[in-house]
């Protein structure tokens, strides 16, 4: 039985998302949707509707119409709008290096005329165009934002300690000036550097009370005779024989916390050792005095031994026939300065003494040694989650079975740990080296202040005594960030971008992130 044969449908081909990605057609093809909810093919360059055929496709891709339109619409045959790149000019590296110069050595006021002396020597050379307001605002709004952006930079998420204190410029403005301690990536070791300096508003009467009885103290002076009979006087003489071990040791006490230079994991060790010594010049060898829980001055020996030059001068006074109750006095005198001097140091001395002192731990010769006390205490101390607390602990058992190159300095010693990597270049010790370098950056004396108050001091003198505020933050900014980079104005080197700022309108817009607290005035010598 024959069955009738069904006629083929007609086989309609739909748009093919490959043919966009096809090389022959994806620069001019997409597609469209008509009424009915198909996808058709669109030429983008001629606007016409095509066939979804291949065949079609690539014949329109040849067609002279077509052809002509890519020619004339194509981007690669329109002309090049003349654009140069903008290069650095000589004279703004020029006016930024005098403006670095003036901001490190000198007063604005003397730029007006050594641009102009520079222009008369120099005729054949494009003129530098530098005078105070022009300089001063490079200072503050291009230089100092720069240096700025550095310490941010170089900051970045480091843990950091600040320092604060409070001082009186020459006009009588109270700043509190701030330092900042971190340890920086950049440079491979901690620094502390400028960060602010702001100006407190305290001038009632109380403040100024203060003042001026610390001035009338400072500035009292002593004439020549009253020197003169000051150092004739035997019993001076041996005040200066008892003071003079004492000072010297203090002085060398101090000068470690002074400096830049020393490990202070070990400086609690200095200090407790200039007490025990001054303990015991005053206390019998077998008294063990606590000065924390114990006063001091409930334990001294009125016949303490007080130094081989005072005894010895006494001794050879008392043979003269120096009056006995005379060297009483003078022998309680000395007692009753050591004893002063005792509780000062002991006011003076931290809250956090015993965390201080337990800093020492991670000194160098600790760290390496077998026989090692732990640091869990400290790691809680600080907040450390239990996991991170474990990771440190087993670090810090098993540092001292590695050699090490740098075992003489503690800094550089954390520095190596922290970047030391095994074979799959994993950091096997980098809780306990991030702790470690956590607690070098926690301050140990205000000497960085003080040095801070003192350039203050040099830089907004009694010449100089109407600088505003945010000129002297500015100056001292730029100085913190030579400082920091080891460099001065004659060898720094400005990146391009800041280059490129001078002689534009950005000379003369505040920048908001120094938090500039007055307008500028440039008919004074900021």
């Amino acid at each position: 039985m024959n069955s009738k044969k069904k006629p083929k449908s007609l086989y309609i081909q739909k748009f093919r998302d490959d043919w966009l990605t096809d090389p022959l057609l994806k620069d001019w093809l997409t597609s469209v949707v008509n009424e009915a909810g198909e996808k058709l093919s669109k030429c983008l360059m001629c606007g016409t509707t095509l066939k979804n055929h291949y065949s079609t496709l690539k014949d329109h891709a040849s067609a002279s119409k077509h052809v002509r339109l890519i020619k004339e619409i194509t981007s690669a045959n329109q002309p090049k709008l003349p654009f140069k790149p903008a290069n650095v000019s000589n004279i703004q590296q020029e006016e930024a290096g005098f403006a670095l110069y003036i901001a490190v050595h000198s007063s604005i006021n003397v730029v007006d005329h050594l641009s102009e002396v520079i222009n008369h020597t120099h005729k054949d050379q494009d003129k530098i165009k530098l005078h105070r307001t022009k300089c001063g605002s490079i200072i503050k709004n291009i230089i100092a934002l720069h240096f700025f952006d550095c310490l941010k930079n170089d900051l970045n998420n480091q843990h950091y300690s600040l320092l604060l204190d409070e001082s009186t410029d020459v006009s009588v403005s109270k700043y509190l000036g701030i330092i900042i301690i971190y340890y920086s990536n950049a440079h491979k070791k901690v620094i502390s550097t400028y960060l602010d300096l702001v100006e407190l508003r305290d001038c009632d009467a109380p403040e100024l009370k203060t003042h001026f009885s610390i001035a009338r103290t400072r500035d009292k002076s002593y004439k020549a005779e009253l020197l003169y009979k000051n150092y004739e006087d035997d019993m001076n003489y041996a005040y200066i024989a008892f003071l003079c071990p004492i000072l010297v040791e203090v002085n060398r006490v101090n000068k470690m916390f002074e400096t830049k230079d020393a490990y202070h994991t070990k400086l609690c060790d200095e200090l407790n050792g200039l007490i025990d010594m001054l303990v015991s010049k005053i206390t019998l060898p077998t008294q063990r005095v606590n000065i924390f829980t114990q006063k001091i001055q409930d334990f001294v020996d009125r016949t303490c031994y007080l130094g081989y030059k005072f005894e010895s001068f006494m001794s050879g006074m008392v043979a003269k026939g120096f009056d006995k109750n005379q060297e009483i006095i003078i022998r309680e005198r000395c007692i009753q300065f050591v004893v002063d001097l005792i509780n000062q140091i002991k006011e003076r001395l931290p809250e956090n003494l015993s965390i201080m002192q337990k800093i020492n731990r991670i000194s160098v010769d600790h760290a390496l040694s077998h026989n090692k006390e732990s640091i869990v205490d400290l790691l809680r101390h600080f907040g450390k989650d239990d996991n991170y607390i474990a990771k440190a602990d087993d670090q810090w058992r098993r540092i001292h079975l590695l050699k090490w190159s740098e075992t003489k300095n503690t800094n550089k010693f954390w520095y190596e740990v922290l970047k030391f990597k095994d074979s799959l270049d994993n950091s096997r010790f980098n809780e306990l080296a991030s702790f470690a370098i956590c607690l070098l950056t926690l301050p140990h004396s205000n000497a960085d202040v003080e040095r801070l108050f003192s350039t203050m001091n040099l830089t907004k003198t009694k010449q100089r005594n109407r600088m505003k505020p945010d000129m002297l933050k500015s100056i001292l900014t730029i100085r913190g960030g030579l400082t920091r980079e080891s460099k001065c104005c004659n060898n720094y080197e400005f990146p391009a971008d800041v280059i490129k700022k001078i002689r534009t309108n950005e000379v003369y817009v505040k920048s908001t992130d120094l938090e500039q607290s007055s307008d500028v005035s440039f008919n004074e010598d900021e």
